[in-house]
Formats: C-alpha cells, sequence, structure tokens
C-alpha cells in the first residue's frame, strides 16, 4: 500500500529573503523621490510667486494702470491686482482675455508650501501690498490703491524651502 503525504503550498526561505531585497531595494529609490516632490513643489510655487510679481510689473508698464501684487502671509494668499483708468479703486488684476486673475491660495496649488513671511517696500511684515507704477518703479499703497509713497527698502516673500522672491526698491526688478 502507498501512502501519499499532502503537503500545503508553502514558501521556502530562500523565497522570502528574496522578496525581502527586492522590497529594499525598491524603498531606497522611492523615498528620495518622494523627497524630491516636495522639493519641486515648493521650487514651483516660487516660479509662480516670481510670475505673479513680474506680471503685474509688465502690466503696469504696457497698460500705464498701477498694479500690484497683495501678499498676506497668515492665509498664504497672493492676489493681482491694479487700478483701472479713470478710477480710484482696487479692482483683481485681469488676464489679456479680460478674464479676472484669480487669488493664488497656496495649500490649494501648492500643498505644504506657505508663506513664512513676507516684508514690504515700507518695512511693513505679514499683509503687504506690492505696487508698480507705469515706469516698473515699485510704490507704496495703501489699501484703497492711494499713493503715499515709494520703497524705503527691497521687499521680499519668503516661502518653504528657503526660496525667496525679492522686488528691488530702486528698480523694480523681480528676483528669485
Amino acid at each position: 500500500m502507498l501512502v501519499h503525504h499532502r503537503t500545503s503550498p508553502a514558501f521556502s526561505l530562500l523565497e522570502v529573503a528574496v522578496v525581502i531585497v527586492i522590497v529594499g531595494i525598491l524603498a531606497v529609490g522611492v523615498i528620495p523621490a518622494l523627497g524630491s516632490t516636495t522639493g519641486a513643489r515648493q521650487a514651483a510655487c516660487a516660479r509662480e510667486v516670481h510670475r505673479l510679481l513680474t506680471h503685474a510689473r509688465t502690466f503696469a508698464m504696457t497698460t500705464g494702470q498701477p498694479s500690484g501684487v497683495i501678499a498676506d502671509a497668515s492665509s498664504s494668499t497672493l492676489t493681482s491686482v491694479y487700478i483701472p483708468t479713470g478710477s480710484m479703486s482696487v479692482a483683481p488684476l485681469r488676464t489679456s482675455t479680460g478674464a479676472t486673475v484669480d487669488p493664488l491660495v497656496l495649500s490649494s496649488s501648492f500643498p505644504n508650501v506657505e508663506i513664512l513671511s513676507c516684508v514690504g517696500g515700507d518695512g511693513s511684515t505679514g499683509l503687504i501690498r506690492l505696487w508698480f507704477s507705469h515706469s516698473g518703479i515699485p510704490q507704496t499703497r495703501d489699501a484703497g490703491g492711494t499713493l503715499t509713497g515709494s520703497f524705503t527698502q527691497d521687499a521680499s516673500i519668503s516661502l518653504t524651502g528657503g526660496f525667496t522672491i525679492s522686488v528691488r526698491r530702486v528698480s523694480g526688478l523681480v528676483e528669485r
């Protein structure tokens, strides 16, 4: 009489060790990639803030209408604004097609990136208004858009990741 032994399917110790080594190799490659995603997001945010400021300056120079960006460190938002010809009030900036430029909310556009600090051209902090004249020179204006003077120092917006965007007080040059 023949006796058959039933064996249950299982993995050998060698097979388990090979799988663990492969998972370890994959993990070594994936973890740095996750960190670079955060760095890429921070760099993209810095480019977008630079672009908004440059756009406001260019808009002022091409249209002759004062324009700028309101930066709020407490909510990490940037709002592009201008003063339309013949008006004495501040309005949201418009694109070349006439569409209103929506405020940039960093938390929704760039998760885990925020404004760490804002310093205005007049030394103000927190909520700052960076305005440009028709010649691209930075100006200080109050909440209603009334001209109050010129920059006494460079303005800056500091972001997560060590990125700082500056507006030079003399020339209005926007630098990253």
